[in-house]
């Protein structure tokens, strides 16, 4: 029986691509799957074969300790094909092939390029120092593994020219929404009758939070809703110092099941990510799920986006709180142009832009590597 055990030390247990996206779709496809995940207890979910260990609390520690427990419980999987998901996870992934196992290393990132964005690793002599030695292990990994899988396909025009030799193991398997979930309990919502924007991911001053909550002070008649993970408490505090705060609502951070219905109710999807060369010719996931929910969006004005969501998206310098505020407005004061983008998004989603139809990719590839 065809076998894949994902595995990361980073990720949560229900992790939006590991858990409800690839290791869901492969069990329903009648493949054993297993998922090897930080957590505290072991369980059956979705027909995936829940693992856990004890994660270390210290950042440094995960590439050592934690990748280790996190090896030595998906040896005991015995599953056929294994699945990493953290650069963490490199050299785990050579002991795996000098057993004899499958081996897929997903790039979520690129993470050449988001090494460099890391500020806290230090000044940036260090983080090339860092980059270029990472860069070294990731070639290895492309020569010695059997499948690389990219969440973009903007990835393949970074990675391809590096690999000539070996662009037959890249898999390109897209980040995208999972209609299913979506849209459970579509249509029940009550609409607020304060105009309401939301922003659902990672909490963080790289990805415009401060600039989006600062110019909530400058738009009348609209509500601020924030879905996530902040990166900080510090980080929190500066936020919820600024004037905007007042007219901003904090959500909570929730499984991706959960998180849709305060998408599907608002009126206005907003992503500020800023200008680094990871975010502007990336394909954010959750620009895909504010399309999926109908949801009209302001957007970074970053070339690739504005070719990319053009049709569906206003778009603003993610560094200026006066021009966001003035995007935020227009799309205030213009509804039926928005619900009109929105319903355009939507059908671009269901044609071709959902994980029902990306997931066979995955399957097949699953299925290649276990025959």
């Amino acid at each position: 029986m065809n076998s894949v055990c994902h595995i990361t030390c980073v990720h949560g247990d229900h992790d939006d691509r590991i858990f409800f996206k690839m290791a869901r779709s492969s069990a329903h496809a009648g493949i054993r799957t297993f998922q090897v995940a930080p957590g505290t207890e072991d369980a059956e979910e979705d027909g995936v074969s829940l693992r856990a260990f004890r994660a270390p609390a210290f950042r440094a520690l995960r590439a050592t300790l934690g990748a280790w427990r996190a090896y030595r419980t998906a040896l005991r999987t015995g599953a056929q094909v294994m699945h990493l998901h953290d650069p963490e996870l490199l050299w785990v992934g050579f002991r795996l092939k000098r057993k004899g196992y499958k081996v897929v290393y997903d790039m979520h990132e690129l993470v050449t390029s988001q090494i460099l964005d890391k500020a806290w690793l230090g000044p940036m002599w260090l983080r090339r120092s860092i980059s270029g030695a990472y860069a070294r292990i990731e070639r290895r990994a492309v020569r010695r593994f059997d499948a690389i899988v990219l969440a973009e396909s903007g990835y393949a025009d970074e990675l391809l020219p590096l690999y000539p030799a070996w662009k037959n193991k890249f898999h390109v398997i897209r980040n995208l929404p999972v209609l299913s979930i979506i849209d459970r309990g579509r249509g029940e919502e009550r609409p607020s009758d304060v105009f309401t924007v939301i922003y659902v991911g990672g909490l963080s001053r790289i990805r415009g939070l401060k600039e989006l909550v600062d110019a909530m002070a400058l738009v009348e008649d609209v509500r601020l809703h924030l879905l996530g993970w902040w990166e900080s408490d510090a980080f929190r505090a500066v936020c919820m110092a600024s004037p905007g705060w007042v007219r901003t609502e904090y959500l909570g951070s929730v499984r991706m099941d959960e998180v849709y219905a305060p998408m599907r109710a608002a009126d206005l999807g907003i992503l500020l990510m800023h200008p680094l060369k990871n975010h502007t010719t990336s394909r954010p996931i959750k620009i895909y799920e504010y399309m999926a929910c109908e949801k009209p969006m302001v957007l970074s004005d970053f070339p690739e986006w504005q070719k990319a969501f053009g049709t569906y998206a206003y778009f603003t310098d993610p560094m200026d709180v006066q021009a966001i505020a003035d995007s935020v407005k227009y799309a205030r004061d213009n509804r039926q142009e928005g619900r009109q983008r929105g319903l355009q998004a939507r059908e671009a989603v269901v044609d071709g832009l959902c994980w029902e139809r990306e997931s066979e990719h995955l399957i097949d590839l699953y299925r290649e590597l276990s025959s």
